[in-house]
């Protein structure tokens, strides 16, 4: 397998798997200019290194369409957003796409509707649960080692934020897919990082001190 198959598959992967919202706002999928991500649905901000490779919508459609075994002709102009139960607003790489690198960092924001998810999933730390065990029974199946982490808290903004690590064990290399979650309304709205070593971690983690969310 090609090195950027591989890079591809770890994303697809990772993929499958704030107090109300602003109903006076239409759902879009907010602004991103040069690294500044802001979306006045959700009333949430975020910068990312304007170095990083920031995905189309496009791009990120077929990526999850190839995970979820849906058609790769999706044209993000016939997406209905409030129908979606996920949509992603962000996804950055340190490297492009086709980089060789293996362990091609990532960070990407999203939401899900948790209507379509458990009907007891109510709380941020629920929502970690229900993500970590869905991926580590995905990984596992797949024949991978995996392991999760406790749920941590953590505060960005005024806000507190669920935490959790899944561990997946490859050949050449280990690679993280770090969780920062937040219910707002019937959303979930969460912040991945994806990662294989510390120092990128300690990078990406500067993006999230950038973070404010409106009451």
């Amino acid at each position: 397998m090609r090195k950027t198959s591989i890079v591809v598959a770890l994303i697809l992967l990772f993929t499958i798997s704030l107090v109300g919202c602003n109903k006076e706002a239409t759902f879009t999928l907010g602004v991103l200019d040069e690294g500044s991500y802001s979306n006045s649905y959700f009333g949430f901000t975020i910068d990312i290194d304007e170095n990083y490779h920031f995905l189309t919508q496009d791009e990120i459609l077929t990526i999850r369409g190839s995970a979820i075994d849906e058609t790769e002709n999706i044209n993000s102009d016939e997406i209905v957003l409030s129908e979606q139960p996920v949509v992603y607003y962000l996804y950055a790489l340190k490297e492009p796409l086709d980089s060789e690198r293996l362990d091609n960092p990532y960070v990407a924001v999203y939401s899900e509707q948790l209507k379509y998810i458990e009907a007891t999933i109510k709380t941020k730390e629920d929502y970690i649960n229900y993500n970590m065990d869905f991926a580590v029974a995905i990984f596992s199946a797949s024949g991978f080692e995996v392991s999760s982490s406790n749920i941590d808290k953590l505060w960005y903004d005024d806000r507190q934020f669920a935490n959790a690590i899944l561990t997946v064990n490859l050949e050449e290399i280990t690679m993280k897919k770090e969780l920062f979650t937040i219910i707002r309304g019937e959303y979930a709205i969460t912040v991945i990082l994806g990662y294989s070593n510390n120092n990128d971690r300690e990078e990406m983690l500067t993006f999230l001190d950038t973070i404010t969310i409106s009451k």
